[in-house]
């Protein structure tokens, strides 16, 4: 699968859409968030997307996004907090 990315700006999180290449029907699809708002600072995994989303400059919440065809679904979500 073929991954393409457009950045759409922000100064907390830098958002991103995001697009695939499908196979059978030659085309570029957008792909639909589904239990989540925005696709931030990610890792593109095998089966999945690591997704980090800032609440401060020092916190926020990691994101488990799983593939279901052009979809990615939220599988999981854990908050995180940087100290000195």
């Amino acid at each position: 699968m073929g991954i393409q990315t457009a950045n759409t700006g922000g100064t907390l999180n830098g958002t991103h859409e995001l697009y695939i290449w499908d196979v059978s029907s030659l085309n570029i699809l957008k792909v639909i968030f589904e239990g989540f708002d925005m696709l931030s600072y990610f890792e593109v995994h095998e089966s999945y997307i690591m997704n980090w989303v800032k609440d401060t400059p020092l916190s926020g919440v990691i994101q488990k996004l799983i593939w279901n065809g052009n979809t990615l679904i939220m599988e999981s979500e854990e908050l995180y907090g940087l100290t000195d």
